[in-house]
């Protein structure tokens, strides 16, 4: 039995639970990060989806670079972070995808000192800047899906009308062609109105 959680992902584990497997020892492992789907549901996309992406990079550009990426992105949002860079990364989060996007933090989930910590990202960053315990141990950050972008259909059923080229546009925007106009809409690292 081990208290550090789910070995294998982003640690030495890999190994032990290969030399157990090759000796005929049964490993069980208590998938930590994914407990967060039961504990979030609130911060969860509606139809369920979850976008598990791992650690996000650790120098400041790159870290925002793909937030930044990952702006349109309906499904709910999970990561991996150390504990040393979880209030920065949550800045970059409360910057890219606005601080009033619901999120949680889980620390050392399946431990003994498990703690959830749920709120708008700006107000989880303020936390992480103030409280000690925060930033401790293994962290994982779900963070809600952005709305879906508004429907091509009228109030009337209609398909609506788009400007030339808004399809090909919206496309590369991950946006659907009718919601490409009107609105605010994040591209790239600044905000554009439309």
């Amino acid at each position: 039995m081990s208290d550090a959680g789910t070995p294998g992902i982003n640690d030495p584990g890999f190994d032990l639970v290969r030399a157990c497997a090759a000796t005929g020892i049964e490993v069980v492992a208590i998938p930590g990060p994914w407990r967060i789907d039961r504990r979030a549901l609130d911060r969860r996309s509606a139809d369920g989806s979850i976008l598990l992406r791992g650690f996000l990079p650790a120098r400041g550009a790159a870290r925002r670079s793909r937030l930044d990426s990952l702006a349109l992105e309906t499904r709910t949002l999970v990561f991996y972070e150390s504990p040393h860079r979880v209030r920065e990364a949550l800045e970059d989060c409360a910057q890219i995808f606005g601080g009033e996007r619901p999120a949680a933090v889980a620390r050392e989930l399946t431990k003994v000192h498990e703690t959830l910590y749920r709120g708008a990202l700006s107000e989880l960053a303020a936390r992480a800047a103030a409280e000690p315990a925060f930033v401790r141990g293994e962290i994982v950050l779900v963070i809600a899906g952005a709305s879906p972008p508004p429907s091509l259909k009228g109030a009337d059923g209609t398909r609506r009308g788009t400007r030339p080229g808004a399809r090909a546009a919206a496309r590369r925007a991950s946006i659907e062609a009718g919601g490409a106009f009107g609105g605010t809409h994040r591209l790239g690292c600044a905000t554009t109105r439309l």
